[in-house]
């Protein structure tokens, strides 16, 4: 880059002040409001790579999804332009013989990785990146070189948006349907089976703002006469669907992706959203990534969301990966159920559960990282949704996952499901 292009990329996210004094006029740049800032995207996978065979994963979240064998079986498609960098990725154990190859892919292509770094113990990071377009998709692949034993890893890294606050909600599901029945799926995170119960599949939002470009596709095109629709649904205490307008989007044979929807839909902190599939002409199953945009009405608050239909412990202090789209809850101190972050600053925390706990009886929600179960909120005997706007600093390294603590009650919660989400600024 020249001198006169470094100037003039200044210039362009800068503005002209003038100010008056007493020796005359000053003229000076000054940063524009409004610049984009990053997102942390928080992820990893449930299940231990394979220690020969190169392996695929989708880049948002966690969830049953296992690793794939192929690249289109795991890709996701990204809803906005901008740039990805601080790519860093951690080992639930350390490995002492071999190493890993840990990469973002753009579009497929293996032959020079966007980022990559090599796991020769616990963790590896590369400071490098690159841009994406909206459209294109990413993928992790995994290259063993003879590692010693199996490991399960998590990444994260930071996203740019080219435009200011277009963050990126993004989630994938491995076998959607088989049925024209309708099924049901989480907005965040991955999940192997879509839902058969819209609740399974619930959403809550922690910020205010409006979503937009809705992007679905599948790892392969569509058979026959089949089409497939994807409708973003919300429950805004009316029951599902209770208002509208909603982003959909419709994927016709032998299409493998739909046009982005890419209508403004308004959303409010609280509010419970999913993605509902419906299907014709006898569908075959197969995986699908989808992502949408988010522009928080407080500037530089993106989302982390977690949804599990799984059992709340009545009796024991329990945990899972933070940013996920179904899993179980395991012991509090397992070494596997976490995610791992970036820098950004916690801006607090909903959580929503379908059964309440109980007259008498309540669970404390709390966002565990080290030293720390912060932010957190109460759930307390007939409410189902609690929250916070506690603070918490959150350090590029550290390990967080998803508490809950029955508090010494015995909540009568039913394995019928709790979604949390908290949000997050990047000082």
């Amino acid at each position: 880059m020249t001198r006169l292009q470094a100037l003039m990329t200044v210039l362009a996210a800068s503005v002209l002040v003038s100010a008056h004094t007493p020796q005359g006029t000053i003229m000076y740049v000054e940063a524009a409001s409004g610049a984009a800032t990053a997102q942390v995207i928080v992820a990893g996978s449930a299940t231990n790579l394979s220690q020969t065979v190169n392996q695929y994963h989708g880049v948002h979240g966690t969830g049953e999804l296992a690793w794939g064998t192929t690249i289109a079986e795991r890709e996701s498609v990204w809803p906005a332009s901008g740039t990805i960098s601080d790519f860093r990725v951690e080992l639930q154990a350390a490995i002492t013989a071999g190493f890993y190859k840990v990469s973002i892919l753009l579009d497929g292509i293996t032959t020079v990785p966007e980022v990559s770094c090599n796991i020769t113990s616990i963790d590896c990071s590369d400071p490098n990146s690159f841009t994406i377009t909206a459209g294109q998709e990413l993928v992790i692949e995994v290259d063993p070189n003879g590692p010693n034993a199996a490991r399960r890893p998590r990444w994260a890294f930071n996203f740019t948006p080219t435009t200011a606050d277009q963050y990126v909600i993004a989630g994938s599901v491995g076998n959607t349907q088989t049925t024209n029945n309708a099924r049901y799926l989480a907005l965040m995170g991955s999940k192997s089976v879509a839902d058969t119960t819209q609740d399974h599949a619930a959403s809550v939002f922690c910020e205010d703002g409006v979503i937009s470009n809705l992007n679905v596709e599948m790892e392969a095109a569509l058979g026959g006469t089949e089409t497939r629709t994807y409708t973003v649904q919300t429950d805004t205490g009316g029951g599902w669907g209770d208002t509208s307008p909603v982003l959909a989007c419709t994927i016709t044979q032998p299409a493998v992706a739909c046009a982005p929807d890419t209508d403004s839909v308004t959303v409010t902190a609280g509010d419970l959203f999913s993605i509902v599939q419906t299907s014709a002409d006898t569908p075959v199953a197969q995986h699908v990534s989808y992502s949408m945009t988010f522009d928080p009405t407080t500037a530089g608050r993106f989302m982390m969301i977690g949804t599990s239909d799984e059992a709340i412990s009545a009796s024991a202090i329990e945990k899972t990966q933070f940013v996920v789209g179904d899993t179980g809850f395991g012991p509090d101190a397992s070494t596997t159920l976490n995610n791992l972050a970036n820098a950004m600053t916690l801006q607090g925390l909903y959580v929503n559960v379908i059964t309440a706990p109980g007259a008498g009886n309540s669970i404390i929600f709390e966002v565990d990282l080290p030293s720390s179960f912060d932010p957190n909120c109460t759930i307390e005997g007939t409410a189902t949704a609690c929250n916070t706007s506690n603070t918490r600093s959150v350090t590029a390294g550290d390990e967080m996952s998803f508490r809950t603590d029955p508090n010494g009650t015995t909540p009568t919660v039913t394995p019928t499901g709790v979604t949390w989400c908290a949000s997050a600024t990047v000082p």
